[in-house]
């Protein structure tokens, strides 16, 4: 994650945690088919996105979205398209498009690996490499997807552990105007599914 200096580590944790909900997503295409969480995930993007058109158009829904939220939305989020509603695309755009494990662990990556690289790089972060990400929260974000990439079994370790490096480096080297909740989820899956055509 970029701009982490735009919220204290209090409100970085608070935010996050809201994050780690995130996981359900990729539990559930893990055990339900997709002709069931496809019109579901399909009618909450579509909901979201309503949500953050009329925060446009309306002072006083903005507002109100703001104070639910107040603390853990990023700046430059009441002036754009938040988070969740790029999260939200990101889980559709995986379960249409990639096979169960490849589209549940490109969630798990965004919402686990994710969260350990803020908390860790907001903490310890010393190691500055690009747009105020850190090494620490690097490293944390790979050791994270490497744990989870050794608790799923249907993985090959060899296509796991290549995956995990690259979208490591994928999530650092991401400009901000390309969220990470899309980003990520997407490029894990497509590794993978490539990955097991091969």
């Amino acid at each position: 994650m970029s701009n982490f200096l735009e919220l204290t580590f209090k409100q970085e944790v608070h935010r996050k945690y809201i994050h780690l909900t995130s996981s359900l997503f990729g539990f559930s295409i893990l055990f339900f088919e997709k002709d069931i969480l496809i019109p579901i995930f399909f009618m909450g993007t579509i909901l979201i996105i309503l949500v953050d058109i009329l925060r446009y158009k309306s002072n006083k829904i903005n507002l109100f979205i703001e104070s639910l939220f107040n603390g853990v939305m990023r700046p430059f989020e009441r002036e754009q398209i938040t988070g969740a509603t790029f999260l939200l695309i990101g889980v559709l755009i995986t379960t249409i498009l990639f096979d169960r494990v490849s589209a549940s662990t490109g969630m798990f990556f965004m919402s686990f690996s994710d969260t350990a690289a803020a908390i860790i790089g907001v903490r310890f972060g010393k190691t500055k490499i690009w747009n105020d990400k850190t090494l620490e929260g690097s490293f944390a974000f790979l050791i994270t997807s490497l744990i989870i990439v050794f608790m799923i079994p249907e993985i090959p370790l060899g296509l796991g552990i290549i995956t995990a490096i690259i979208v490591t480096i994928v999530e650092l080297l991401a400009v901000p105007k390309v969220n990470d909740n899309l980003l990520i989820p997407i490029v894990t899956a497509t590794i993978l599914s490539l990955g097991n055509i091969a």
